[in-house]
């Protein structure tokens, strides 16, 4: 079952077409990387799907098509993590940015108690939570944005360009956990990046490019097709890049994502 729906979705700005005919599903639960080059409108997509922007054509949020009388309504479903974290902040404090969001919900004080308490413990923040969030390292800004939208449970999780100020250990220890929550919440998981690595995270890859989505698939498929990847202006991710080329000389028996499932194949 589709959560998202868009549907010949047209989207100009200063008379230029940053969209002309869109059309994209997005399956509940699943986890959909949207990869495009720098200036491919990615980020525009994620301010048409929470309403920040308005376009032509039709976007159906949950099975509701999305308009000026719902929009509000439907907004709660989601949550959006932007690249700069800065702009989310609210409050001086980490744990008052963790509540506010609730408290603006008026979700009960008993259930704020234990969401706290629950994202606290998943992202392992105690020693952050009286600290000012805009004196924290980019990596410590990005965990405590993506924590804050996660603490209203959202079923729909939006990521924009939103780990491009993370480095590699701390890029790698969010989306430990996010697969943690997407695998125990069931959370439908939308990342939108310029980078081709980014999508070896997820399940599905969908790749944006001349204003529509050019090809959406499950991300073996994609990934693994070097050809495509060339005509676009994409490599294939490191791992399928190098488990490619371990195939050809059969090496391993197919194309794999994770560094331990390599090393596996290859010491077996």
């Amino acid at each position: 079952m589709a959560i998202i729906e868009i549907k010949d979705l047209v989207f100009k700005y200063q008379n230029k077409y940053v969209y002309n005919g869109l059309d994209l599903s997005i399956a509940e639960g699943s986890w959909t990387t949207i990869i495009g080059r720098n200036g491919s409108g990615k980020s525009t997509l994620a301010r048409l799907l929470v309403g920040l922007l308005k376009g032509q054509g039709k976007i159906t949020i949950a099975g509701e098509e999305m308009n000026s009388e719902n929009i509000s309504l439907l907004r709660q479903k989601m949550g959006i993590v932007f690249e700069n974290p800065d702009s989310q902040f609210i409050s001086e404090t980490v744990i008052g940015d963790l509540v506010f969001g609730m408290e603006n919900l008026r979700i009960p004080r008993f259930v704020q108690t234990e969401r706290l308490k629950e994202i606290v413990n998943y992202f392992s923040i105690d020693d952050l939570l009286n600290k000012d969030p805009h004196y924290l390292s980019g990596g410590e800004k990005q965990l405590i944005a993506l924590a804050s939208v996660l603490i209203l449970e959202p079923e729909i999780l939006i990521l924009d360009e939103a780990f491009t100020m993370v480095d590699g250990v701390m890029k790698k220890r969010i989306y430990s956990l996010l697969k943690k929550i997407h695998r125990q919440k069931k959370i439908t998981i939308i990342n939108i990046s310029h980078d081709i690595e980014d999508a070896v995270y997820g399940e599905d890859v969908a790749l944006i490019s001349n204003k529509r989505i050019l090809k959406h698939d499950n991300k073996l498929n994609i990934l693994s097709d070097e050809k495509f990847l060339k005509e676009v202006g994409f490599e294939p991710p490191f791992m399928a890049n190098l488990s490619i080329k371990l195939k050809y000389y059969q090496l391993v028996d197919k194309v794999v994502f994770d560094m331990n499932e390599m090393v596996r194949m290859l010491w077996k």
